[in-house]
């Protein structure tokens, strides 16, 4: 895909809790919508992840990919 055709929608920001879940930093309006775009990838484009169990938290969102 070329780089006009992406968008950053979010931001590793670690791991969170025992299960797997890791916290991103959302950069759409609504944070949820961080999976809304289907599939999200590395910024360099070479590995791709589904983001699943997707919640809204004080310190942003948690997801599993």
């Amino acid at each position: 895909m070329a780089d006009s055709e992406r968008l950053c929608v979010g931001a590793i920001s670690g791991a969170r809790g025992v299960r797997g879940e890791i916290r991103i930093k959302p950069f759409t309006e609504n944070p949820k919508d961080v999976a809304s775009y289907g599939p999200v990838e590395t910024e360099d484009g070479t590995r791709q992840f589904r983001l699943t169990h997707v919640k809204v938290g004080s310190q942003g969102v948690s997801a599993r990919i």
